[in-house]
């Protein structure tokens, strides 16, 4: 039996769209070639147009993962939905403050998203 791509990440259904669990080993330098195209799957797959990305155990994130968040981003809003980064670490959210990124995509730093049933 094949497994759907999403049983290889921690994902949670929420009201408006899907939530990802992210960890530092997804958000590596060198792990993150496929990461839009790993996540826009999962979107597709979950059928919600709303992705929330939880930061919760990320505590530094390079600039290259930054980019391909703003890429992600981009790809969401083109089919109707947002990426929307919750629990973030202070440092994550200055990292994205000092960047500028803050001011382009949809970042909540300590906001907890209820999960529905």
């Amino acid at each position: 039996m094949t497994a759907t791509f999403s049983s290889l990440w921690e994902t949670h259904d929420v009201e408006d769209g899907i939530m990802v669990a992210l960890t530092a080993e997804y958000l590596s330098p060198w792990s993150t070639e496929n990461l839009v195209d790993d996540l826009m799957e999962i979107v597709r797959e979950s059928g919600r147009d709303n992705l929330y990305l939880d930061f919760d155990t990320v505590k530094v994130l390079a600039s290259t993962v930054q980019a391909r968040l703003l890429r992600l981003d981009r790809q969401l809003r083109e089919r109707g939905g947002r990426l929307i980064l919750v629990n973030l670490d202070p440092f994550v959210t200055r990292t994205f403050q000092a960047s500028r990124v803050n001011g382009l995509l949809n970042v909540h730093p300590e906001e907890e998203v209820g999960v529905s049933c």
